[in-house]
Order: C-alpha cells, then sequence, then structure tokens
C-alpha cells in the first residue's frame, strides 16, 4: 500500500508540474513580481537561461515575458512636452551614479545593495556612464575597434539590478571631461605624440567611426542575465549622445563659422546612428542649455552666446528630450544671485523645449559644500522651479549610497574632489532629505497603487515576526516593496479581513498557496489544475494509507 501511495503522489506532481513549466522558479525560493493589471499573452514556450547571480549558486532566470520578476513594464515615450509610460503621464527624479557600471569601483555585491539603496530613498532613474578607455581598470574599450565582454557583463547585471528595482537608466555614451577616458583620451589615443585638439573627436572620420563602433556594441547587444536584447529592455530610459559636448573656447569663430555648428553637425550625424539601431528608446543629448545667439543676455552672457561652442537650440532639433544641467557655484553665481537662474535660464530653456513641442528634464544639478550653508537651500529652490516650472524629471549631483564595503573616498563618486556628492546615510547627509522627499513626491504622483501583500523575504519568519523586530525600518532594503506591506503599515486596514495574501514562517504548504494566490489568472488555471491534484494525490494516498 504504501509503495502505491507513493506512485500516485509522484503521477499526480508529474501530471501538474507538464502545466507549469517554470514551476521551479515559482516554488523554489524565487517569488516572481507579476503585475495583477498586465495583459498576458498566450503561453507559449520560452527557454530559460542559467543566471548565476551570487556567484556561487546557478539559478534558472526566465526571460521577460509571462511570470517575470522585472518590475520595469513598457517604454517611455515623449509626447508633446510630457514623458508617458504606458499611456499616462510620467515624471522621474533620482541621482547621476556614473561610476554604476564600473566594475573597478565597485562589486557585484555593492551594486545589488547600491540598487536596494536607491529603490528605498524612492529613486526611479540613474545616469551612468560607459565610454571608459585603456587606462581605466577593466575600461569598456580597452583598445579601438575592441570592447571589453567583462565590462559589458557589469553593465547587463546593472540592468537586471534597475529592473528589479524599478529604476531606468540613461545610458551616456561619451563624455567630454577627462575622467573616465573623456574625449580628449580618445584624440591622444588615436593620434599620440600629434597634441591634436578635441575636437579632433567631433571631426575625425575615424573617431566618429569608432564611436559608432561602441554605440553599436551596446545598442545591439542582448543582456547575458537576462536574454534580452538592449533595445527590448524598458529599464533604458534613454541614451544620450555626451556628456556635456563642448569645444574649447571660440573654436567654431576661429574656423569662421557660426557658433556650435561643429558640435549640431556631430550631433545630427550621431542621432541618425543611434535611432537606426534602436526605435524603442528615447535620445538625449546630453548637453547643459548652452545657446549661441550672440547678444541674447547682457548678464552672464556666455550661457547664450556660444562661448562654449554648444548651440542647445541647433542641437535640440534632434533630441527627443531636452537636457539641462544647472551649476551655479562654478558658473560664477554668487550665493545672493542664483535666483537669475530661475526666469533667465530654467523658464526660457523650458520655454523653448515647448515650443519645439519636447519635454525637458533638469538631468544634473548639484552645489560643492560651502557654496550655501546648505545644500537642501539650493535643492529646495531648484526643486521648487522643477514642479512649477513642468520639467519631467530632475536628476541631483549626486546622492550616493553609503558604501558596505569600505570605499576608500567614504562615499561613490566622492574622489571628484569638490564636494557635490554626499550620502543617502551616513557622515555628510547635507541635501539628501530635499532628495529623498521630492523622489517620493514624484512617485506618488506617477506610480499606480501596488497590490498589498504580506510575503515575507525570509520564509523562516512571518511578516508579524518580521515587523515585530523592527525590520521595517530597517536600512538596507530589506523588507522593500511588495514584501510585508500589510505587516509593515504600508497598506492600512486589517489583512485579515482584506483577503490580502499572508504566508506562515513553516516554507511549506502556505508559502506556496500564497505564491500561487499572486499568479494572474493567464496562470491561474495552471495552478488552480497543479493545487488541485496535490490535493487529490494527497487524499487519495490518506484513504490507501488508511485501507
Amino acid at each position: 500500500m504504501l509503495a502505491l501511495a507513493f506512485w500516485v503522489l509522484l503521477w499526480t506532481h508529474a501530471h501538474a508540474m507538464r502545466h507549469d513549466k517554470y514551476a521551479e522558479l515559482k516554488f523554489g525560493g524565487l517569488r516572481p513580481h507579476i503585475g495583477h493589471e498586465q495583459q498576458r499573452a498566450p503561453r507559449t514556450i520560452q527557454r530559460t537561461i542559467p543566471w548565476r547571480e551570487d556567484g556561487a549558486e546557478w539559478k534558472w532566470y526566465k526571460p521577460p515575458g509571462p511570470g517575470n520578476i522585472y518590475k520595469n513594464t513598457g517604454f517611455v515615450t515623449a509626447e508633446g512636452t510630457s514623458l508617458v509610460l504606458n499611456g499616462k503621464p510620467w515624471q522621474f527624479s533620482g541621482t547621476n551614479a556614473f561610476y554604476a557600471g564600473l566594475e573597478y569601483i565597485m562589486s557585484e555585491d555593492e551594486l545589488r545593495h547600491m540598487m536596494q539603496e536607491q529603490e528605498k530613498a524612492g529613486t526611479s532613474v540613474i545616469r551612468l556612464f560607459v565610454s571608459s578607455l585603456d587606462g581605466v581598470p577593466n575600461s569598456m574599450m580597452p583598445e579601438f575597434g575592441k570592447v571589453s565582454e567583462s565590462a559589458l557583463r557589469r553593465l547587463d547585471l546593472l540592468l537586471l539590478e534597475a529592473a528589479k528595482h524599478n529604476i531606468r537608466a540613461i545610458i551616456v555614451l561619451a563624455n567630454y571631461w577627462d575622467f573616465l577616458g573623456g574625449m580628449q583620451k580618445w584624440v591622444d589615443t588615436a593620434y599620440p605624440n600629434e597634441r591634436r585638439p578635441l575636437e579632433t573627436f567631433y571631426d575625425d572620420e575615424f573617431l566618429r567611426g569608432q564611436y559608432k563602433y561602441l554605440a553599436g556594441q551596446i545598442l545591439n547587444r542582448r543582456n547575458t542575465y537576462t536574454g534580452v536584447l538592449y533595445k527590448e529592455d524598458p529599464s533604458i530610459f534613454s541614451y544620450e549622445l555626451a556628456n556635456e559636448p563642448r569645444t574649447s573656447t571660440g573654436y567654431d569663430r576661429s574656423l569662421g563659422r557660426q557658433p556650435g555648428s561643429t558640435i549640431c553637425e556631430w550631433v545630427a550625424e550621431m542621432s541618425a546612428f543611434v535611432r537606426a539601431q534602436d526605435m524603442n528608446h528615447l535620445l538625449t543629448i546630453g548637453d547643459e542649455g548652452m545657446r549661441a545667439d550672440v547678444g541674447s543676455s547682457p548678464v552672464h552672457g556666455w550661457l547664450n552666446d556660444g562661448h562654449e561652442g554648444v548651440d542647445w537650440v541647433c542641437n535640440l532639433q534632434y533630441a527627443d528630450v531636452a537636457t539641462i544641467h544647472l551649476y551655479p557655484d562654478s558658473w560664477g553665481f554668487g550665493p545672493e544671485e542664483f535666483s537669475w537662474l530661475g526666469p533667465y535660464f530654467l523658464e526660457d530653456r523650458r520655454d523653448i523645449a515647448w515650443a519645439q513641442d519636447k519635454p525637458v528634464i533638469l538631468e544634473e544639478f548639484g552645489m560643492r559644500r560651502g557654496y550655501l550653508a546648505s545644500r537642501s537651500q539650493l535643492f529646495s529652490w531648484v526643486l521648487d522651479r522643477v514642479k512649477v516650472l513642468g520639467y519631467a524629471g530632475s536628476l541631483v549631483w549626486a546622492a550616493s549610497h553609503e558604501p558596505r564595503e569600505g570605499y576608500q573616498y567614504g562615499y561613490y563618486g566622492y574622489n571628484d574632489g569638490q564636494g557635490y556628492v554626499f550620502g543617502l546615510s551616513g557622515v555628510d547627509t547635507d541635501g539628501a532629505s530635499s532628495i529623498v522627499d521630492h523622489n517620493m513626491y514624484v512617485r506618488s504622483l506617477v506610480e499606480p497603487e501596488m497590490p498589498c501583500t504580506d510575503v515575507p523575504p525570509d520564509s523562516r519568519y512571518t511578516c508579524r515576526q518580521q515587523a515585530d523586530w523592527g525590520k521595517c525600518a530597517e536600512t538596507g532594503g530589506f523588507m522593500p516593496m511588495g514584501t510585508c506591506d500589510w505587516s509593515c503599515g504600508r497598506c492600512g486596514g486589517d489583512p485579515s479581513r482584506a483577503g490580502v495574501t499572508t504566508v506562515g514562517g513553516d516554507g511549506g504548504a502556505s508559502r506556496e498557496s500564497a505564491l500561487l494566490s499572486e499568479l494572474v489568472p493567464a496562470d491561474a488555471a495552471f495552478a488552480r489544475v497543479r493545487s488541485g491534484a496535490a490535493s487529490c494525490g494527497v487524499v487519495a494516498a490518506a484513504a490507501l494509507l488508511a485501507v
């Protein structure tokens, strides 16, 4: 009889499992994040790929599709002067994290920790650089015509973690400034000992070709962790042509050309190249907002007369979204006069972008320690204008999480030597509260109400135990949204009277039932088949044993 009962149980388990080929993922300790509101495509055969998340144990990860763990769905688009996501107006806020894709600065575990902390702080977009050259450890392009697979895999991992934590990325493809292999580094590497000017980066056919090579390798990549093509990954907010492209002072005029024409011609060529590779994602230029119509402003005229070789209005015609940067201290504005930038810079550029029917974002702003008594003085002023003027997004430079691995500079990016980087927690947190408050405000505007659950992150303990132990308020992203929401007081009401998913601490049948209850309707029938078949098997076995 015991043998017969065993075979009955085995048959019912196998019969149920064939209906759900991802049962190992759903019931093996990894809880898929599935939106109940999503339309589900017909079930099709999909190939799983090995995913080694922790460096020690192979797990199976399913590419995005029915039952995936991604929180990001849909591509952000520009419609008129607004950003739109899944048919609804969308805004964002967050931080620059130029270092996030660099393996030598941050380990894989620290990257995961960073994304947890940024999600906890309400960050919805980060901005990072990918154009490192020889001289940077594990650079993206160690030599011309060659990309580093290891460096690209770091970018793969970042996008996977972004997807898990509801964060999107602006990927910057080049950098004017020296750090991480700026434009002058490209020129000097291509033409050693010739002392060619930085503008060679824009004018030289070979270097334009190398830029396209690097961009093409990224644009057409398939993520080794998820199996998703970058061009099909909604965790990418936009591709950006360059960080703060400029020329040396007076370069175009010295050639008898209209100020800004060198960069604008380069922007026209590269924007066409990027769009030919990827039509799903937005395109941004990365310029700061400097105009080139001479004499437009008698005060701080360098922002409007083409002094830096940038014609923001000319560049804008090739962008989907206008970008603005703002640094009153390094731009020569005294502490008592930065308010000039409200009407004559932020509002003026907003008006120009809207006249071209395009959204505008403030993708860099910040101040060094000591410019004002507190960073919050400037941040609050800036973010108030972002709200009032209808900017579609803002990114501070820069809010870092507190490292767990003893990073030598205290915070990531802190080695800029200028005091612009501050911590979300730790010692130097001046300004953090203003940024986190704004992040949460923006999240509240755009995020749909999340389904409330009471599923603990660790099946050994119940959510009530976790809450009693103070885990809800613990730093480190241990209890993010989607885990123990009721017990942590994120939903209101009584879970016992709301039909909310609750999970016991036995890690057994109660957890499986909770996971089954989270499946969307397209999978529910298969879940019920499995649950019912298992129940029938247990009953049959019990009856046989009773005999």
